[in-house]
């Protein structure tokens, strides 16, 4: 018979707390999968494509010439076309978005020391990816060819353009730069070993929800505003044209984009990497298919004068330093200059829980 367990007064308090702190821990995961922080560069491409959805419906019924531009709008947003003014809201609300987005991730990346070393390439993209979001946005407000439109054409100097000139506007910089831009997104996640391109489900479905509720409650003006001539400056993609003039706009861009391309030069500490001990490697060359950024290759080794054999290399100018070749070494022959192994096992170990 076997002996009876003993009764343990504490035994509900111990239930009740790993209870709550279960709770939490599911609260806490399900917190990170919403947390717009994490999401600023996929939540950035989300409001492309949904730029290029609504854009691409719009073409439809746009009509790149003096004289239709403005009725064509009108059209869209009559009541002939279903849902014609939510698709040009949410094509507006999404561009001002964008701007926003890719700022925000680009400080982010700045404030946590993300924009140098080997991510310095990222960082350029960046860059030019959050001018040509402006840019596309400036001349998206030229398209209709209203009293907005006037504004922008009198800032650069032009009282009114040609019709080849508005369609080289629409061809060239609606068209064709938002597909360069998809183009350099596809080539700044194809950087990044494992990529968050699109927000967690949940997210996705709130930030819809949010937009949507947001361009069902403040539509842009409606068809008579647009006959009267009255229109809401866009403080957020027509920033530029308050700058005073072209002169001033272009050396305040010209500032601007300088100090982005020079800070992952300034302040740029030793670079850390993982450092292979060839003596007592394997060869088993585990680290070569977990390195995300294939910084590690193999590479001969003299063991004596007549013997050689083949080790793994780390290549410094490729590492980030990320530890996971560290903890992924069955051999434990690998080091991260200045780190031990063991803090970065329980690091690695901490992220895998999570």
């Amino acid at each position: 018979m076997s002996p009876s367990k003993s009764y343990s007064p504490f035994k509900p308090l111990n239930f009740l707390i790993n209870g709550t702190l279960g709770i939490f821990d599911v609260l806490k995961a399900g917190f990170e999968s919403i947390n717009i922080l994490n999401n600023l560069g996929s939540i950035t491409f989300l409001l492309l494509f949904i730029q290029i959805l609504t854009g691409f419906i719009l073409s439809f019924f746009y009509m790149p010439s003096l004289d239709q531009a403005q009725k064509s709008i009108m059209y869209i947003m009559s009541d002939k076309i279903p849902y014609g003014l939510f698709i040009r809201t949410l094509h507006r609300y999404a561009a001002d978005a964008m701007i926003i987005f890719a700022a925000a991730h680009m400080l982010r990346k700045f404030f946590a020391q993300r924009h140098t070393s080997t991510r310095s390439v990222g960082w350029f993209v960046g860059i030019a990816l959050l001018v040509f979001t402006v840019l596309i946005t400036i001349t998206g407000y030229i398209l209709p060819m209203d009293g907005r439109a006037s504004e922008i054409l009198k800032f650069f100097g032009k009282g009114q353009i040609t019709e080849v000139a508005l369609l080289i506007i629409y061809r060239a910089f609606h068209i064709g730069a938002p597909i360069l831009v998809f183009a350099l997104l596809i080539w700044h996640f194809a950087r990044i070993s494992r990529p968050p391109v699109i927000p967690t489900f949940a997210l996705t479905l709130i930030f819809l929800g949010v937009l949507a509720v947001v361009v069902g409650l403040f539509p842009i003006a409606g068809k008579t505003d647009l006959k009267a001539g009255k229109y809401v400056f866009d403080w957020i993609g027509l920033f530029t044209i308050r700058l005073g003039s072209p002169a001033v706009a272009a050396s305040a861009w010209g500032f601007l984009i300088a100090v982005l391309i020079a800070l992952p030069f300034f302040g740029r500490k030793i670079k850390t990497a993982a450092v292979v001990d060839p003596v007592r490697c394997s060869g088993c060359f585990t680290c070569i298919t977990l390195c995300p950024k294939n910084a590690i290759t193999q590479k001969k080794f003299n063991v004596s004068r007549n013997k050689t054999k083949d080790v793994a290399f780390v290549v410094r100018r490729k590492c980030q330093a990320c530890g996971i070749c560290v903890a992924g070494c069955l051999p434990q022959v690998i080091d991260l200059e200045g780190f031990e192994n063991k803090a970065i096992l329980e690091e690695v170990k901490g992220l895998c829980l999570q």
